[in-house]
């Protein structure tokens, strides 16, 4: 099991929910402020049918997409929320994946170094008895 692995992917997915949540914001600024616009259109300039068609179009188009930026603020508004709260938390976690990080190198790295000769003498003593049969 690759411990470190599990934490890293923990911490990445915090990192992502508070990007997306900021890109969604973004979007979302952007699509009102792209609704103002073409609704300020319609309300104060003469407009022909079919530019009113296309705006109508776009509008629904546009709309669709603030929907879509505003649903994954309200999902991730709780997650964010609690990143904020628990900032000393998540900096906890991202030392935690240092040592853990280290720990699994030192495993990975980890020899062995006999202290006694006992391996040796218990070795030499079998082919003894093996040269003895």
């Amino acid at each position: 099991m690759d411990t470190s692995q599990s934490l890293s992917d923990f911490l990445e997915f915090l990192r992502q929910s508070q990007q997306d949540y900021s890109i969604a914001a973004d979007i979302e600024t952007t699509k009102s402020k792209e609704t103002q616009d073409i609704l300020h259109k319609i309300e104060l300039d003469d407009i022909k049918y079919h530019e009113y068609a296309k705006l109508a179009k776009a509008l629904k188009s546009i709309r669709n997409e603030r929907r879509e930026a505003k649903n994954i603020q309200l999902q991730l508004a709780p997650l964010v929320g609690w990143i904020k709260e628990n900032q000393n938390v998540v900096r906890g976690l991202e030392r935690l994946l240092g040592e853990v990080r280290k720990a699994e190198t030192n495993i990975k790295n980890a020899h062995y170094y006999p202290r006694t000769e006992i391996v040796d003498e218990i070795l030499e003593n079998k082919e003894n008895i093996n040269g003895k049969n």
